[in-house]
């Protein structure tokens, strides 16, 4: 996978509802590899890509959907010492955050700090010192991320941040550039606005493609938290792509799931199973839309998950992108 590809993705970091730079990034990168792009009410990318779809073959109408949201901050007040206060939203990981530097989407930076009277629980510091100077830099409303940044490490790795919508988003504009001319009909799916109250991008989207025929399934291609304790393991970083089996709120059809598996297989593409516990797949989201739609996943396992600095195995990238690619040619 194109590294630099990567980067260019990090660099248009935003919490969700602010992913505008994002979706014009995403839809200038896949246009040469689709037919249409198009930017829809909430702010996702849906790129089609047609096959040779008709009600009497074999072909598929299959969604690849990969969110565009990175976890991150809106500031809400001031205090009299100049710090701003921040609300976190997304999945801001609240034992990582204190110390984590971030970027204001004014272009201020800051440092977080502990604020127990602010419900957010958190505020910037900035340098100001005084309600006035924190008015300048930042206005109220104004999205914050953690500073954006990647860098190759040991043993194939990438370190950075926000390494798994990233890394996600790369690998769907990949996998559109690997097949050209597929069998079926594909549509990529950039979601917007992925929080962990919901998946609104990703849920509209689906429901609006029910307009052009029913889809057949669902892929989220994202990130799943690598786990290693004395309990439990998953998501085992060099391990290969995941293919979700379940999470804390989906379990995946088995039949996608299984011919994920027997596609990788006979591709010779590494792959492991992921159960996982959290609460935050779009697969629930997409699986609502219209009269329902059969769902499953294929992840990059990422060491300190959603924290200011994120770890995944280029190897483990490189083998979702081909998955996917191989769904978008031959399905499932």
């Amino acid at each position: 996978m194109d590294i630099e590809l990567i980067r260019k993705l990090i660099e248009t970091a935003a919490i969700a509802g602010r992913e505008r730079a994002a979706a014009e990034l995403i839809s200038e990168l896949i246009a040469p590899y689709v037919d249409k792009v198009k930017v829809d009410r909430l702010g996702s990318v849906i790129a089609h890509l047609p096959g040779g779809f008709a009600p009497d073959s074999d072909s598929k109408r299959i969604v690849l959907e990969a969110p565009m949201a990175s976890p991150g901050f809106l500031a809400n007040d001031y205090r009299e010492n100049g710090r701003i206060c921040l609300t976190p939203i997304g999945f801001a990981e609240t034992d990582a955050t204190v110390g984590a530097h971030i970027v204001f989407g004014g272009g201020a930076e800051g440092v977080v700090v502990s604020d127990e009277d602010n419900p957010g629980g958190f505020a910037a510091e900035t340098g100001a010192s005084a309600i006035d100077e924190a008015k300048e830099l930042v206005a109220v409303g104004e999205w914050a991320v953690y500073k954006p940044f990647l860098s190759e490490i040991s043993d194939g790795c990438l370190i950075g941040w926000p390494l798994s919508s990233a890394v996600a988003c790369a690998a769907l504009i990949t996998a559109a550039k690997m097949v050209p001319k597929p069998e079926n009909d594909v549509w990529f799916v950039f979601a917007s606005q992925k929080t962990p109250a919901g998946s609104r991008g990703a849920g509209a989207a689906l429901y609006s493609l029910g307009e052009d025929g029913d889809v057949d399934f669902a892929l989220e291609i994202g990130g799943c938290p690598e786990t290693r304790s004395k309990k439990r393991t998953a998501g085992v970083l060099g391990a290969g792509a995941a293919i979700r089996i379940s999470d804390g709120r989906v379990v995946c059809d088995p039949e996608i799931s299984s011919g994920l598996e027997a596609l990788a297989a006979d591709s010779g593409i590494k792959t492991q199973r992921y159960m996982g516990t959290e609460r935050m797949s779009d697969a629930l989201a997409m699986g609502r839309a219209g009269y329902g739609v059969r769902t499953g996943g294929i992840l990059a396992p990422v060491r300190s998950h959603h924290r200011p600095a994120e770890i995944v195995s280029l190897a483990d990238a490189e083998a979702v992108a081909e998955l996917a690619a191989e769904v978008v040619r031959r399905g499932v």
